[in-house]
């Protein structure tokens, strides 16, 4: 749960323009390595 949150709120971050899509791939890579989840996972988020 708190894994789709952070995927939630960076989302929403782009989606503001706070953060642009190059930021959001790095996000996501650094949350997929926090939680365990190699990039290609199934279950990882896509960006």
């Amino acid at each position: 749960m708190r894994y789709h949150t952070t995927l939630a709120l960076i989302d929403s971050l782009v989606a503001d323009g706070c953060f642009t899509q190059a930021d959001r791939r790095k996000a996501y890579t650094i949350i997929n390595q926090k939680y365990g989840l190699s990039s290609d996972s199934i279950f990882a988020g896509i960006a």
